[in-house]
């Protein structure tokens, strides 16, 4: 493959996502220069294909002091679901903006409501004939397995704070 120079010279970088006119690009980052520290989650553009990525900037409303990794980004850059363990173990937490030159608005921790004593991790995007999945890894013991969930607004009865899926 070709390396992404601009950006592999940044240091310790992972995880790449991008949208679907692959112009933007969310990755993880760790120990980066002008970062919060540990893992954390940076956001590139380029203005057209074959061009390299310019304007890399730390995503600080996502990031905390804590390990933030494993982006999805969705194919319109306006959904993000990202791992982080900033409550003590791993959780997915979501985040969104309204267009793709707007911030994010301060993440909040999915809840899958029969799995919250597991750690969750990894997600990614997918869609079935009844709409957008969010497929990721829990591990309730030692085993890590894959799932999926559909993506539903959030409940009213959910703390503040929280998304909310339904199982699929």
């Amino acid at each position: 493959g070709n390396p992404i120079t601009e950006i592999n010279a940044l240091g310790g970088v992972a995880n790449p996502t991008l949208t679907q006119d692959e112009l933007t690009l969310v990755f993880s980052g760790v120990n980066l220069s002008g970062g919060l520290g540990g893992y954390d989650l940076w956001i590139a553009s380029r203005t057209a294909l074959g061009q390299g990525f310019t304007d890399v900037n730390n995503l600080v409303v996502l990031n905390s002091s804590a390990t933030d990794a494993h982006p999805s980004l969705s194919a319109d850059g306006l959904t993000i679901y990202f791992t982080s363990n900033r409550s003590g173990s791993n959780k997915i937490y979501r985040s969104s903006r309204l267009t793709q030159t707007s911030p994010f608005d301060a993440p909040q921790e999915v809840v899958f409501p029969d799995m919250n004593e597991s750690q969750v991790a990894f997600p990614s995007w997918g869609k079935d004939a009844l709409g957008p999945l969010l497929y990721f890894s829990a591990a309730y013991s030692s085993d890590w397995d894959i799932y999926s969930y559909a993506l539903e607004t959030v409940e009213p009865n959910i703390p503040a704070g929280t998304y909310y899926v339904d199982p699929v």
